[in-house]
Order: structure tokens, then sequence, then C-alpha cells
């Protein structure tokens, strides 16, 4: 009898342990449970002890209620009440509701045994005097518990400070390129400002340049044969530094000792439960981040003056990282019931794995793996559309597992970060959702946005929107929208950036004719990438504002998009859903020297940067060098009418060197003159070379922006890396 009241005692006050860590409960109060489980207090006979009627005994004894009313006033000291009030609720269950604290606590000095002078195998009818022995384990443990979930919280809030100190120095960066430091890109200043000399250092040695020799970084790398995009040096300091504080973290500030009340005479568990609790409260504590960094709708993108590919990198890597912690917050309580002394551990992960928030973690564990390896460049550049369609379904997923998981435990602070994260993914749908429906509702009978498609030469796919509502009126170079495609697939959308924008008078004009181009040609590559462009001998089909879009088939909705016009033989109206305009401007008009280079369908990148300064205002540029390089001069038509026509209208102030490089051809026929005169044919620029003859001419600042294939960037990464100038790049990526 005495042996099944020890235990059940025993359990009531593990229960009780877990409940002052889980509430605002005294300390004291759990310290006094634990001392008084070592006794059987009277009123407790054989029958009782059942767990049902256990704290009904044991609350209805006299000696009981004393002993722990002199506990609580010997150890709770202002706290005592609070604690007495805890014993009513949580123990008692209202049995000595009508039992006040200091009658008791006065009728208990009357009758008082000192712990060390009882026979603790028979019932006691005084009040125990708990030694200090018997109670201060249990303090001792309860402060340890604590400690760690304290420190847990405060390591994981410090990998998310690192991250805010990135922004501030972004923001501090973006201030200086848009209002500030104007003389550090004057003439004087280019030569003796200490600014300019240390901004020439640093982009020189460490923002340009890609993280290694071989300079890839647009062009994907191999590690241990896997495809990986490998960052810029500054985003791998950046991330290397991020890495080494979420390592660094794990190890400090573990205080381990043999009387641990609830893992006694076990380091080795104690550690692991520690490591396993650390690791899932770091985790927790970077969800929000991950999402943060994927969300479209992010004024960061603005402040910071990042571009998305920057936060799609962060968005990515603290990804990892929170799998990280997840995994080895898994691993340590996979391992937790085999290091257990008195049970068998597959029999108590057994027990364990009953437990539906067990299960749960299993669940949001294995699909983060999956969401990781299909997020690689391996699997995503072969299945694209089957990532994007299952890639948000599996975080939904995810983030129900780590709910269930859990939902129980509120002192760990694991729900807020939770709560966090829905809000920012509610918030960036919601905002998503309001655009959709103020760019496309009450458009056309059908409730969509109509717009017109046709083929240009070298398979590309021309879309003219019209821009008939405000947010779509006020476009500026690199901005992109979404296009939805109902007819092809509702639920699917892709980027596309916006290459011309026009506000044409009349609807007068000759339609250009759809190209036959065999199927064969269609789409190899990566995904849907998306691009876009002006047209140029392509008419205009609406009477107001309009922007086009320049599409390069590839799998998936494109080639479905492409065959779909084709099958037409004419141009085709097309009924589309946009979204945006999302995307932010390079600062190219706060430089005297504008360059810029780009390959193929990259011209939608640099086209409109050229627009802008001739229609608009080249800000504080006064010469613009504009390179393309193309396969064949077919590709030329899709902006040639008006790049010819940006040429005629450009200010005498604003001088325009065009240089055209047709890769595949001897010569072309039937090109106007100002572009005849200035293209290359047969040979790829020396890109190098001829930023280095530029930066040399210029009297002032140069800048330059890059948007083409993978080997063209990171060729100019390298030259303006040696050079020290500020570099923007676009690239079509995911």
């Amino acid at each position: 009898m005495f042996t099944r009241a020890l235990v059940l005692s025993s359990f009531l006050t593990l229960i009780q342990l877990a409940k002052t860590v889980l509430a605002d409960e005294p300390i004291c109060y759990t310290g006094c449970q634990a001392g008084a489980t070592t006794y059987l207090f009277s009123n407790c006979s054989s029958t009782d002890l059942s767990l049902v009627d256990f704290a009904s005994c044991q609350c209805g004894s006299v000696p009981y209620l004393g002993s722990m009313a002199l506990c609580y006033a010997n150890n709770c000291k202002s706290d005592a009440a609070v604690a007495w009030g805890y014993l009513q609720q949580d123990i008692c269950g209202g049995l000595a509701a009508n039992t006040e604290y200091l009658s008791t606590l006065n009728n208990a000095t009357h009758y008082i045994l000192p712990g060390s002078t009882i026979d603790k195998t028979q019932p006691i009818y005084s009040t125990v005097l708990f030694s200090q022995a018997e109670i201060e384990p249990t303090f001792r443990t309860i402060n340890e518990y604590n400690r760690q979930i304290w420190l847990a919280n405060v390591y994981g809030g410090a990998t998310n400070v690192v991250v805010l100190i990135y922004i501030i120095l972004g923001v501090i960066n973006n201030i200086y390129h848009h209002i500030g430091l104007r003389a550090a890109r004057s003439r004087v200043s280019k030569k003796k400002s200490m600014i300019s000399r240390t901004s020439q250092y640093l982009r020189k040695k460490f923002i340009n340049p890609a993280l290694f020799q071989n300079g890839l970084h647009s062009r994907q790398g191999r590690i241990l044969g896997v495809r990986v995009t490998i960052p810029t040096r500054i985003e791998s300091i950046a991330l290397s530094i991020f890495l080494i504080v979420n390592i660094a973290i794990l190890f400090p500030n573990y205080t381990l000792f043999t009387d641990n009340t609830y893992w006694p005479d076990n380091n080795p568990l104690q550690l692991c439960r520690y490591i396993a609790d650390r690791t899932g409260i770091i985790s927790f504590t970077q969800l929000p981040m991950v999402f943060l960094f994927s969300s479209k709708n992010n004024v960061m993108l603005y402040v910071t003056g990042w571009s998305y590919d920057r936060f799609t990198v962060a968005h990515k890597w603290i990804s990892r990282t929170m799998f990280f912690h997840g995994l080895v917050h898994s691993i340590a309580y996979t391992v937790y019931p085999y290091l257990t002394i008195d049970y068998d551990g597959w029999t108590l992960y057994k027990l364990y794995a009953t437990d539906l928030y067990f299960q749960y973690g299993i669940v949001a564990t294995v699909l983060g793996a999956f969401i990781l390896a299909m997020a690689m460049p391996t699997f995503r550049t072969r299945a694209y559309e089957f990532f994007l369609a299952t890639h948000i379904f599996m975080v939904v997923f995810f983030m129900i597992g780590l709910w269930y998981h859990v939902e129980y435990i509120p002192l760990m602070a694991f729900m807020p970060w939770l709560y966090a994260s829905v809000a920012i993914w509610s918030f960036d749908r919601f905002i998503r959702l309001v655009r959709l429906i103020l760019l496309n509702i009450r458009l056309a009978k059908t409730g969509y946005q109509s717009c017109v498609a046709r083929v240009l030469p070298e398979d590309c796919i021309l879309l003219q929107v019209p821009a008939n509502r405000p947010f779509l009126r006020n476009i500026r170079p690199g901005a992109y929208v979404y296009i939805y495609v109902p007819s092809i697939s509702l639920w699917q959308s892709h980027p596309f950036t916006i290459a011309k924008w026009s506000e044409p008078t009349s609807l007068e004009a000759p339609v250009m004719e759809i190209l036959p181009v065999p199927e064969t040609d269609i789409a190899k590559t990566e995904g849907d990438r998306a691009s876009s462009s002006g047209s140029s001998s392509t008419s205009q089909t609406f009477n107001g504002p309009s922007f086009d879009l320049l599409i390069r088939p590839q799998r998936g909705l494109t080639a479905k998009l492409y065959r779909k016009i084709l099958d037409n033989h004419k141009p085709l109206e097309l009924n589309v859903i946009i979204e945006g305009p999302y995307g932010h401007t390079a600062p190219m008009d706060q430089f005297d020297t504008a360059i810029y280079i780009t390959g193929g369908v990259g011209i939608t990148a640099s086209y409109p940067y050229l627009q802008k300064a001739v229609t608009k205002s080249p800000g504080r540029t006064r010469h613009i060098v504009f390179i393309w390089i193309v396969r064949t001069s077919q590709a030329l038509q899709w902006v040639q009418e008006d790049l010819c026509k940006l040429l005629k209208e450009a200010d005498s102030s604003l001088a325009i060197d065009v240089e055209l490089y047709i890769t595949k051809e001897s010569q072309a026929e039937g090109l106007p003159k100002p572009l005849a005169d200035s293209t290359h044919f047969g040979a790829r620029p020396d890109v190098i070379k001829r930023i280095n003859e530029i930066v040399t001419v210029s009297p002032s600042s140069v800048a330059v922006l890059a948007c083409g294939p993978p080997g063209l960037n990171d060729e100019v990464r390298s030259a303006v890396s040696e050079e020290g100038i500020p570099y923007y790049e676009e690239s079509f990526s995911w």
C-alpha cells in the first residue's frame, strides 16, 4: 500500500512540476508538493489509492494541509497565499476551498515534527517540517528548466537580431544611394573622397564578386554532385555569420546535476532533453522570418532596396536553419527514451508515439524534409510545375503539424511564433487578393482582363495588356506582374517583367503576322522563365495605356500558351487575371554613366530603363551605353522599331550608345541605320574589356545593370568587381 501511495503521489508531483513550468505558479509551490511525496499522510487508506481519489484523500488530511501551509510560509514568503490558492485549485479541486490559509497555518504550528524524525512507512498524523534536502532539489530543477526555456528563447531571438541588423544595414545603404552623399559620386569625390574610395573597395572585394574565383553565381555549381546556387560573396559572408550563430547557440549554458528531480542520476538524459527543447524553440523563433522573406508584399523590399532574388536567398537559408534545428529536436526526442535507466528504450518510444502531439511532430519533420528536398535546383528545374503545385500544399500541412504538435505547451511560447507566421502569410495573401480584385473585377464581361497574344520571331510570345487601372499606369523599370490564364490553368500564375509601356492614340495599324515555329523548339530549360519586351513592328491594339510582356516559352503553362496561339493561326484575344505590379527599380538614374548589358530576352529588364530615361527623365544620367547580345537578327524585331524611335526622341543632353551583337550570323539585311552602324556579327563582346574602356573614359560615376543568360551575368559581375563600381543584376530564377 505504501509503495503504491508513493507512486501515485510522485505521479501527481510530476504533473505539478510540469504545470509550474507551463504556468506562473510559484516554484516553491511545486517544491513543497515534491517534499510531500515521500510521506503517507492520514486519511488515506488502501481503498483510496486510485489516481482519481488520491488527491481527495490527501486534501482531506489535516496534517497534509498543515504541512503544505507551513512549507509555503517558510519558502514562498509573499507568494504563500498564492501557492495556497493553487493548491486548492489544482490539487484539491475545491476540497480545501473552505480551509483558510492563515487558520490552517496557525493550527499547523502546534503539531510540528521534523521530517528527519518521522517513520515514512507509517501514516502521519502531525504537521511535517520538510527539510531543505527534500525540497531544494525540486527548486533547483525547476529553476534550471525555466532557465533553459528562457535561454532557448533568447538564443532564438538572437538569430532574429542578426537578420534585423542586416536589414538595418540594408536600409542605411539604400538611403545612401537615394538621398545622400551625392558628393561621393561627383567628379571631385571620385578622386578624393574617402567615402568614395571606401565604397569602391567594398564593392571590389565584398559586394560585387561571386564567392569563388570561378565566378559562379547565376550559373549553378555542384557540391557532391548536387546542383546548388552559390550566393555572392557578401551574401555568403552574411549567411556564414548567421550559420555560425545558429551552431554556436546550441552549446553553451547547460547545468547538469545528479539530484535533478525530473531526470535523477542521469546527466545524459538531462542534456538530451535540454538540447531537444532548445532546438525546438529556436526552430519556431525562425518560422516568422521564413514567411516574411517569402512574402511578395514585403515593405522591407522597398526600405532595403534589395532585390526579390536576395530575399529568396534569405528565405531558403533561414528555412534550412529552421529545419536543421527542428531535425536536431526530433533526433534528440528519438534518442531520449533510450537514455532512460529504468525503462526499455523501444518500449518507451512506442509509448510516446501513441501521443497525438508526438505523431504530429513526426509529420511536420517529414514534410519539412520533403519541402526542402523538392526546392533543391536539381528537382525544381526538372519538375517546376509540380514544385509550384505542391510547395504551398505541403507548407500548409507542415504548419498544421506544427500547430497540433505544440498547442498545449504555452510556456515555451511556441504558439505566438506560429500566430506571427500565420499572420504574415495571411496578410500577404489578403493583399494579393485585394490586388486581384482591384485589377480584374469589371474589366470584362467575363470578369477577366482581356489582352492580345501573338507569336514573335525566335519563339517568343508577345502579350499586350491594357493598363486600364491606376495601379498599372505608372509603370516603373523593374516592375513585373503575375499572369493567370484561366483557359489553361486557373490556379497557376507566373511572373513576367513589364518590358514596355505605351499610350497609343489609334487602333489603325498593321497586325504582325504569326510566324510558324517548330514544336520541337519549345522550351528545354528550367520552369517557365518569364520575361518581357515591347514589340517592334507590331501594332498596338488598345486606345488607352497598355504594357507589353515578352515571354520565352518553356515547359508547362507558357508552352501550352504558345501552342494555343499557334493553333489559332492569328493574334489571339485572351482572358487573363493580373496580379501586381511588384518589383524594385535599380537607382541607375543616379549615375552619370549607365551601362546596360543584356542577352537575348534579357532586353526585358533593361529596355524600360532606356524608355524612362528618354520619355520621362534621365535623372543624373548623361551617358547611356546599351549593349544587347542576341543569336540572330530576327530577335532584334522584338524592340527594333521602338528602339529606333527612342534614339530619335532622345534629348541632345543625353548621349545613347547602342551596341548590338549578333552571334550566329555574319550579316543581316534590312537593319535601320541607327542600329546597322553599331551592329557586330559573329562574336560576343569582351565584356571585361568593354566595361574597363567605358569606366576609363567616363569622367564621373558609373553603374552597370545586367540581365541575360547565367554565363553572361557572371561575366559582367567579374568585370564590375574589377572596377569596383555599382552593379545591379536581374535574373529570371526562383
